[in-house]
């Protein structure tokens, strides 16, 4: 991972069930993963999710959208996406926009027009 002081703070942009997966994954495979922020617009959807993820996350920020997350981008080691697969594309533009590694999971576009 992407470690900054024995700790690996991600933001997440789409806390659903799939992405809270991800996140037990890889705090399984690395236990200094740390949830610092959350983007998805349902927030209060989002907070439930970030509570099951586990209880050391409970002082994560939860942000109705991936900009106000991002404004700040020196507060995150990376960023994970984990929208649905048409938001992929332009989620991945804004993060790496801001300078901050990501982790995607496919498909990282739906169309050979959209890599453009």
């Amino acid at each position: 991972m992407f470690h900054s002081r024995g700790v690996t703070r991600l933001a997440v942009i789409g806390l659903g069930h799939r992405a809270t997966a991800m996140i037990a994954s890889m705090q399984t495979a690395d236990p200094g993963v740390s949830i610092r922020a959350v983007a998805d617009p349902d927030t209060e959807s989002a907070r439930r999710r970030l509570a099951m993820v586990g209880p050391g996350h409970a002082g994560a920020r939860v942000y109705p959208s991936a900009d106000a997350m991002l404004e700040d981008p020196a507060d995150y080691d990376g960023v994970v996406i984990g929208t649905r697969c048409h938001l992929h594309t332009p989620m991945a533009i804004k993060v790496a926009s801001v300078g901050l590694p990501l982790f995607l999971e496919k498909p990282v576009a739906i169309s050979l027009e959209e890599l453009g």
